[in-house]
């Protein structure tokens, strides 16, 4: 016989060195023999400054299109000349940093990614949880298109072909609306998606109200676990070839696994499972198989789904309600299955998803943010400040409610206002409808969303939107015919609730009150913080106009007209367009008021009568145009009627304001006049010079009017002659920017 003389020593090339006890000193063995040099050394720690580099695809084509891209400067002879030094593609990007920020959107740099070897899987709970004896594996951010295949190992430092990687951050949406993702691989997996409630800081940080929702750590809601196979008792309809399987279980299941057990015909595959949307419905999976019936059972019966190691199966589940621009929590985990020898199966996963408004598409790079990325404040760029800080469509606030000191606000164009005060309920309420909510969302279904708009609030009939009936979330996103998003988390649920929406602009505030004699009490729990003298008070019935005068008491105001009703929904709204409040701190109502004249007053009347005298008392200084300096209030005002110790000056028509105060100093800012027209008389056609004073003279300036008109005597009116002259000229510019000389005597 003859014998062997020869034994075949050596490596197995596809295996990548993970037949070898010590991978990486059997790489040093292999280096260390390219160098000649007895004092030098070439190990693996010397090809650390290539390791993770990975191919780009960049042709010769690619290197051509940037040919001619550096930026040049043009001499004094008109010659174009790169900038010395050169401003390179890193200090444009630098540059276009400092405007961007990191990008909060499409601007992902990938999830974390977390590697482990094969000793370190244990399919638990948290699937790596076993102690690897492989040593420390660096993370990265390697995520390109969400399709991977993994030839060899999965990651270059693996002891051998087995192990996973975990894939974990954050998901940033670019519209509202539900989104569904696919996982579609040949090896175990997980998925999981940040539950509904849980929230962050910038910092990373779960907020105090999420964890009052949710619970400390509560970060995800399990939405797939797919291994090689699954046991599930289950119901079976062998007349439309269905099971029903519990809830719970679906997310075991996948697209092309098999499924045995008795009353199970062999071959028997899934079909479809609850119409395609795995976690939607009642738990029916349909069954095919091509030899019959995949069911001869009826009832209730114990089966397994299965698949063999490499085989894909496809998992895919609908998310909540997303909303556009926030940061939500994921996390995937693949994993070769434990006893599966990694060398002998094939390796793949792809991540899709399916956008609200789109087709399905891989989950791109640029979508997804590692778990250290910076969503602080400070990361943000001049842009996205300058978004924070705009006021949007549907109103907001400038400069935040804590914001000290001044805000300043510059337009570059003209503010036009169209504000128009409302007059009734019915008129400011959009619609009411009844709806159903949870605990913790910021989302309201409703199937008809026709006169809601962006900015609007929401009151509910009861709590459970926030801790106070009076108290309403507004409307910062409407999804036609489907949802509504609102600022805020609700504090509870609610089942079949009436929701009332109602105008916005020129919103202050609701309250729960009655009146009586004009007097309007709150009740409830309600005051009148925020309230100011002028504002506007609807109720259902009010009249037309009803303004308030506040005194400084912290449960009643006064209504003008005088009405009466009992106990309701009372909503406030501002008289005007646009509100001054930069005298707020100045003008205290308690040591300052603006009187209303309800009826004219001339020169020389001593007693006036106003809308209301509440808080007005005796020696009160009176300020304005028509009273003489040191006019006071003379004694206790009666009723509606004012007494000066000094007659007035001028006539004071009715429906003009002036001030009154106890407080030192000139007051007259907190009480503009609505009179316009002194030193003139007001008519209806427009100012006249007084009796007293009846010629106009301008020594200086320009007079700006609209229309100008004359009365001359016919008497003092004659023929203009060749031989008159006249030196005096009255020059107007009109609208065509011509101007005009008016001859004058």
């Amino acid at each position: 016989m003859a014998r062997k003389i020869f034994r075949r020593v050596g490596l197995r090339r596809d295996f990548n060195f993970a037949d070898l006890s010590d991978p990486k000193e059997a790489l040093n063995n292999l280096l260390d023999t390219l160098v000649d040099d007895i004092d030098s050394t070439f190990i693996s720690e010397d090809l650390d400054a290539i390791r993770n580099i990975f191919a780009e695809g960049l042709t010769n084509n690619g290197y051509q299109s940037i040919i001619g891209s550096a930026v040049q400067t043009t001499d004094t002879n008109g010659i174009n000349q790169p900038i010395i030094p050169r401003i390179t593609y890193q200090n444009r990007l630098d540059k276009f940093e400092v405007t961007s920020g990191s990008p909060r959107l499409n601007g992902g740099n990938g999830l974390t990614a977390n590697y482990f070897n094969q000793d370190a899987v244990e399919e638990t709970t948290e699937v790596f949880t076993g102690i690897s004896t492989g040593g420390e594996i660096p993370s990265d951010t390697f995520w390109e298109n969400g399709n991977f295949d993994w030839t060899g190992k999965i990651h270059p430092q693996s002891v051998n072909a087995a192990g996973g990687v975990k894939y974990e951050g954050y998901f940033i949406p670019q519209a509202t609306g539900v989104y569904n993702f696919s996982l579609d691989s040949s090896l175990g997996y997980t998925a999981d998606f940040q539950k509904d409630g849980y929230e962050e800081d910038e910092n990373g940080n779960q907020t105090a109200a999420s964890i009052a929702l949710v619970g400390a750590g509560n970060t995800y809601t399990e939405q797939a676990r797919v291994g090689l196979a699954h046991t599930v008792t289950v119901t079976a309809d062998a007349a439309n070839d269905k099971i029903t399987v519990p809830i719970t279980s679906l997310r075991n299941v996948g697209y092309g696994m098999s499924v045995s057990g008795i009353g199970i015909r062999e071959g028997t595959t899934i079909q479809n499972i609850d119409g395609g949307q795995i976690n939607i419905g009642n738990g029916e999976i349909v069954l095919s198989n091509n030899d019959g019936d995949p069911l001869t059972s009826n009832g209730m019966l114990t089966v397994t789904f299965f698949r063999d190691a490499g085989n894909d199966v496809k998992h895919n589940f609908n998310t909540y309600l997303l909303e556009k621009y926030r940061k939500y929590r994921v996390r995937f985990r693949v994993f070769v299955p434990a006893g599966v020898n990694g060398f002998t199966i094939d390796k793949n996963a792809r991540f899709t998803y399916d956008p609200p408004d789109g087709t399905t598409q891989f989950l791109r790079y640029n979508n997804l943010y590692s778990l250290d990325y910076d969503f602080t404040n400070a990361g943000k760029g001049n842009f996205n400040k300058f978004l924070d800080q705009s006021i949007l469509f549907g109103g907001g606030l400038i400069g935040g409610t804590t914001q000290p000191g001044y805000v300043k606000v510059k337009s570059l164009k003209k503010v036009d206002i169209k504000y128009v005060p409302k007059t009734s309920l019915g008129g400011i309420t959009r619609r009411s409808f009844t709806a159903n909510w949870t605990a913790g969302s910021k989302r309201i279904s409703v199937g008809d969303t026709t006169d809601i708009e962006v900015g609007n609030y929401i009151f509910a009939s009861t709590t459970g939107l926030t801790g106070n009936t009076n108290t309403p979330v507004r409307v910062v996103q409407v999804i036609p015919n489907l949802t509504l998003i609102v600022d805020q988390k609700f504090t509870g649920s609610g089942t079949g609730q009436t929701l009332t929406v109602i105008n916005h602009r020129g919103f202050v505030k609701r309250v729960t009150a009655d009146a009586n004699s004009g007097t309007l009490t709150m009740r409830g729990g309600s005051n009148t913080a925020g309230l100011k003298s002028k504002m506007i008070a609807i109720w259902n019935g009010s009249t037309k106009y009803t303004g308030i005068t506040t005194s400084g008491n912290n449960t009643q105001i006064t209504l003008s007209p005088s009405q009466g009703f009992g106990t309701r929904a009372v909503y406030f709204y501002e008289s005007r367009g646009l509100v001054d409040q930069s005298l707020t701190a100045f003008c205290v109502p308690a040591q300052t008021r603006c009187l209303i004249v309800t009826s004219n007053a001339t020169t020389g009347d001593t007693s006036l009568t106003v809308e209301s005298t509440t808080g007005i008392g005796n020696g009160w200084t009176v300020q304005g145009f028509p009273f003489n300096p040191g006019t006071t209030v003379n004694g206790a005002p009666s009723g509606t009627t004012v007494n000066l110790n000094q007659p007035i000056i001028k006539d004071i028509a009715a429906g003009a304001n002036f001030t009154v105060t106890n407080s030192g100093g000139d007051r007259q800012l907190c009480c503009p006049p609505t009179d316009t027209s002194p030193p003139f008389n007001p008519t209806e056609e427009g100012l006249n010079t007084t009796a007293s004073e009846p010629n106009l003279k301008l020594n200086d300036g320009n007079i700006k009017f609209d229309e100008f008109t004359a009365t001359i005597d016919a008497n003092k009116v004659s023929t203009y002659s060749d031989s008159d002259k006249s030196n005096n000229r009255l020059k107007f510019k009109g609208g065509d920017g011509v101007t005009y000389d008016l001859l004058c005597v």
